[in-house]
């Protein structure tokens, strides 16, 4: 029996809801036994059965026993409250890259009635698929939790704090993707959009030779630049090579007006630092903000961490012994591939151990490595038009679920206008899936963010929280503000905690009918 991966060990079922199971089975029968009771289907086409279940209420854990010749066991059910976490990045957002601001919150926490299923980031553009092939349920622990979606970890401890009651959490969340990828293909047609990229991608060899293509070019653009670099020839990662570098500038900052403006390549930059003989043995925390691209950054001659494109937090952790007496040296080959490259301003730049910091901003020196043209950009197949919804969402049909909780709109700002009606059209198609029309869906309105620019209007964002905001037309919705969470410098802010916070009041005066302000 190959059921949905979705019923699996763990998994958390909605109270007060018929139980939908379903899957694939061997035979003409399916025999399940929940709850001391026994019920029966007959497999229809394909091998594929589904078996409704009558609501329970909260409680648990449960076992699940089910039966078409051989045994299948599932084990420590809970019945509660389950959430879709619906969106792109912001939604899937771990609480491990948050713990500048979340590491007490989630320091030995141990919750085993808070429980997260990620649906695995897959795309198909042949149509909508009815089970889910992988992905298990994760409880609350101090390990697991770093993995948890931070929006998600925090709506859920708010709820369970309120009422006791199991939280489930399903994920299903692509970073990057824009909402045409979360909408059935036949309500992109109903809507005359994309025509073009939905009949195009349903050739697989074509589909399969873009990805192939892609994967070479990119390999092929970064193996040149490393095989031109005169910084990895020459071994300008070396504590003893300062004198290569003979350019200045000032880091943080970005390139535009300045000589490295339209430059794409490989670019050297080093800083010489002393630290207090009192951190030589210990383990230090190297910050370096974010940087625009990749880079590979080292200490003494020594490779001490590498991120491959921009959005990460740039924490390298130094080992005891590493830094010495006198003069120490970090060194960063970075790149720019399509974008203009940089080191984002506001962030922090320096070397931390415990309440002590030393800043690493000013002046530093750089050489150019390897110049080399733009990197035309890759095709995201999971941006795709209905890839996404037929993959991630479809299979969730008639899954019993709470309420839908949605974080997205970043990759629609550079075209808003109409967005308001897909956003409309993907509630109704949403709500269909999971059948029940009023299904409550309260999303984010997008928080602050200028890429950097302190103080510049964010035009196009503003003009998509319009749009988002008309979405409220639409029966049993909620929006919740983000504005004053967002950070001009970061497209993922990190205070997740209190964004949770305000979704589990949402939910609680939208669903439970709380008198919440």
């Amino acid at each position: 029996m190959q059921l949905s991966s979705i019923f699996s060990n763990g998994m958390v079922i909605q109270r007060n809801k018929p139980i939908m199971i379903k899957g694939y089975a061997y035979g003409n029968l399916v025999t399940v036994t929940f709850a001391g009771k026994t019920y029966q289907t007959q497999i229809l086409k394909e091998s594929y059965f589904e078996l409704e279940l009558p609501p329970m209420e909260a409680g648990g854990p449960y076992e699940m026993v089910l039966y078409d010749g051989d045994r299948t066991v599932i084990s420590d059910i809970m019945i509660g409250d389950v959430y879709v976490l619906g969106g792109q990045s912001n939604m899937e957002l771990p609480i491990i890259r948050t713990m500048d601001v979340s590491a007490n919150d989630v320091a030995n926490v141990k919750e085993p009635n808070i429980r997260m299923f990620e649906v695995a980031k897959e795309y198909n553009f042949q149509g909508p698929e009815k089970v889910l092939e992988s992905g298990s349920w994760i409880k609350v622990d101090e390990k697991s939790v770093l993995n948890f979606s931070a929006v998600g970890y925090f709506l859920a401890v708010n709820l369970y704090e309120a009422y006791k009651v199991p939280v489930g959490l399903i994920q299903t969340a692509v970073g990057g993707t824009p909402i045409e990828a979360w909408l059935s293909e036949e309500s992109l047609m109903e809507m005359g959009l994309c025509k073009e990229q939905l009949q195009r991608n349903k050739d697989i060899e074509w589909v399969n030779n873009t990805i192939e293509s892609d994967n070479k070019r990119i390999a092929k653009w970064h193996k040149t630049m490393r095989e031109k670099d005169l910084g990895i020839k020459k071994g300008w990662h070396k504590k003893d090579q300062v004198q290569a570098f003979t350019k200045h500038c000032i880091i943080p900052g970005m390139w535009e007006n300045t000589d490295l403006e339209d430059y794409k390549g490989s670019v050297w930059f080093t800083k010489e630092f002393e630290v207090p003989n009192t951190w030589r043995e210990k383990e230090v925390l190297l910050r370096l903000g974010a940087i625009i691209d990749g880079d590979e950054t080292y200490v003494n001659g020594v490779l001490v961490g590498h991120t491959d494109y921009r959005y990460p937090p740039r924490k390298y952790l130094l080992p005891p012994g590493l830094l010495c007496e006198g003069k120490n040296r970090v060194t960063i080959r970075m790149f720019s591939d399509a974008q203009p490259g940089g080191f984002m301003p506001g962030k922090k730049y320096g070397l931390e151990y415990q309440d002590e910091f030393i800043s690493l901003e000013g002046e530093w020196k750089y050489e150019i490595g390897a110049p080399m043209q733009r990197l035309e950009p890759q095709t995201f197949f999971q941006y795709e038009p209905a890839g996404v919804y037929n993959k991630m969402i479809a299979p969730l049909k008639d899954l019993g679920i709470r309420a839908i909780l949605y974080y997205q709109g970043e990759s629609n700002t550079k075209d808003p206008v109409g967005y308001a009606d897909k956003m409309e059209k993907m509630i109704q198609v949403w709500r269909k899936n999971f059948r029940k029309e009023e299904t409550p869906f309260i999303y984010v309105a997008l928080p602050l963010f200028t890429d950097g620019k302190e103080g510049e209007p964010d035009v196009n964002w503003q003009e998509l929280r319009l749009e988002q905001k008309k979405a409220l037309r639409v029966s049993n919705t909620a929006m919740v503000d983000a504005y004053d969470l967002g950070e001009y410098n970061d497209l993922h802010p990190q205070n997740k905690k209190e964004l949770g916070k305000r979704l589990a009041f949402a939910v609680r005066k939208l669903i439970f009918g709380e008198n919440i302000n």
